[in-house]
């Protein structure tokens, strides 16, 4: 309908989140753009139950495998093991940084002497600042209020850029990863594992018709969402819905690995697949978060049937992992 600005999906979606939030939805639709992003993600992050596919162990199994080539070892151990080996005294800059769980990972590996994260949320920035001197890691991690977009950075030049799950939230991207690119130092490297699918989430006709039938597969009493209503079909989001819900997201992410193999050199790329799973599990994971054996054996159905998807041709991945050096 018009573009896809809007929907039916969209309509039932609303319905939803007006009965949920009355109010409060209608102020949020009113804020300024990066007022509503900040509230997004401030409520993503402090709500205990989780939405996201990756919470589901059997899925964390699969993206470590798809990364590292062993289920066990996650990215950051994997880069820091092929990449930084005897290295320390580094500094990182993270983007988005969000509530600091992946900061201080890193920091706990003993590569660096700093990691500063950028987070455009405040609350989230002090959150994750408080964390830190809990876990007494705050000699390294510092976590500043700010659009990770708009330099300049706390210091003028970093060994390693980290992007997990953020430069699919950053525009122009044009100015953005050259800009990126000039504040690496030498041997510095960017290390990142993104959604680099269709911009506001314009799935494929083909992607949405699998993940139609996957969730098909999936007996009703496993598709409840948190909200008690029943997870009975999948939609593209409109893009007006996109826009009024978190203005950020995804806003350019088909273009972040053309436009980083144009100011980079790809040490590696790695597709991490997500192009059926996300859809499918989104909303309804905590029934898979230890599931029983026919649960289990669902979601490996529908894992296969996305790598099926993918060894065609049908689908393409829409997650990757990649270490970048600059191009000189």
């Amino acid at each position: 309908m018009l573009g896809n600005w809007i929907n039916r999906g969209d309509l039932a979606v609303a319905a939803e989140k007006i009965a949920e939030k009355g109010p409060a939805l209608l102020r949020r639709l009113l804020a300024p753009a990066a007022e509503r992003t900040r509230a997004q993600w401030q409520e993503t992050y402090r709500d205990a139950s989780s939405s996201d596919p990756l919470a589901i162990p059997l899925l964390q199994r699969r993206w470590r495998r798809k990364a590292s080539g062993d289920p066990r070892i996650d990215h950051r151990a994997y880069a820091a093991a092929n990449y930084l080996q005897d290295r320390s005294g580094l500094t990182a800059l993270s983007l988005c940084s969000g509530p600091g769980w992946n900061e201080a990972a890193w920091a706990r590996g003993g590569h660096f002497a700093r990691i500063d994260g950028i987070e455009l949320s405040a609350a989230l920035a002090a959150d994750a600042n408080a964390r830190a001197r809990q876990h007494g890691l705050d000699a390294i991690l510092h976590f500043h209020e700010g659009d990770a977009a708009m330099p300049p950075y706390p210091l003028d030049r970093y060994d390693l850029l980290l992007s997990e799950g953020a430069l699919h939230h950053l525009k122009p991207l044009n100015r953005v990863i050259p800009a990126l690119a000039a504040i690496i130092a030498p041997r510095g490297l960017l290390v990142m594992i993104e959604f680099c699918g269709p911009d506001r989430f314009q799935w494929t006709r083909r992607q949405l018709e699998l993940a139609r039938q996957a969730l098909a597969m999936i007996p009703e009493k496993w598709r409840v969402k948190d909200n008690g209503r029943l997870k009975r079909t999948l939609h593209r989001p409109g893009r007006l819905r996109m826009i009024l819900s978190d203005p950020s997201e995804a806003v350019e992410s088909s273009g972040i690995r053309p436009l980083l193999q144009r100011h980079f050199e790809a040490l590696e790329e790695k597709p991490l697949g997500g192009t059926i799973v996300h859809l499918v599990f989104h909303g309804i994971t905590r029934h898979f978060m230890q599931p029983v054996p026919e649960a289990a054996e669902l979601l490996e159905r529908v894992c296969r049937l996305e790598e099926e998807g993918l060894r065609s041709g049908e689908l393409s991945s829409d997650y990757w992992f990649g270490v970048y050096r600059p191009r000189p």
